[in-house]
């Protein structure tokens, strides 16, 4: 995958990604320990060291999994339906990366290129849906509605939206649409989560231009 990245932007990458290794090794070792002024700076570094990975341009696809992996934590491997949707999540990056440098489709996920196709459409037209409901709830009532009550249309999204969730993205215009759906309480946040929603989200738009205009034919 040609991205237009330097050896200046890895290495910056990879020593802000050293950093954090560092200081999260250094909290683990003390976060057991009672309070005290040590703990709270080595609590503070590490906080700080895994914002300024957020704060970095991941160069890369896994880049943007290691962003979202240190993000989600332990929890990524929750039994919940949230967490479950992480992992697809992450499962669908994974599977660009591979698809980015060449490796075929069944070799990435195991689909067939007729399964992947399959999927392709149902993603396309359940995507179709999605808008069409979201188009509906924010006109308002109208003889669109057909009688519907708010909270029938409300549901007819939700069930679109959890459709989308399993099936595989197309491409990481699908990744970033997943996150667009799972995010949509924080994404204009400013602080905490929403400040991650937003370096992410410019990290994933950058890497699918470049992706597009480096293989147009696979977008």
């Amino acid at each position: 995958m040609a991205m237009n990245t330097s050896n200046t932007d890895h290495a910056n990458w990879n020593s802000k990604l050293f950093n954090h290794s560092v200081a999260s090794k250094a909290w683990l070792a003390v976060a057991g320990e009672d309070e005290c002024t040590a703990r709270g700076k080595v609590a503070r570094a590490a906080l700080e060291a895994q914002a300024e990975v957020f704060a970095t341009a991941a160069p890369t696809i896994g880049g943007v999994i290691k962003k979202l992996s240190i993000w989600w934590g332990g929890e990524l491997y929750d039994e919940s339906y949230e967490s479950s949707v992480n992992r697809t999540i992450i499962g669908d990056l994974t599977r660009l990366e591979l698809e980015a440098v060449g490796t075929t489709e069944l070799e990435a996920s195991g689909r067939s290129p007729e399964k992947a196709a399959a999927h392709l459409a149902e993603w396309q037209s359940t995507l179709a849906d999605y808008a069409e409901h979201e188009k509906l709830f924010l006109e308002g009532p109208s003889p669109r509605w057909e009688g519907r009550e708010a909270i029938e249309i409300i549901n007819a999204m939700d069930y679109s939206a959890g459709v989308l969730f399993e099936l595989p993205a197309p491409n990481l215009y699908g990744v970033i649409r997943k996150l667009e759906l799972l995010w949509e309480d924080d994404r204009f946040d400013t602080v905490g989560g929403g400040a991650v929603y937003v370096q992410i989200m410019r990290d994933l738009h950058r890497l699918a231009r470049e992706l597009a205009a480096s293989k147009p034919d696979q977008q």
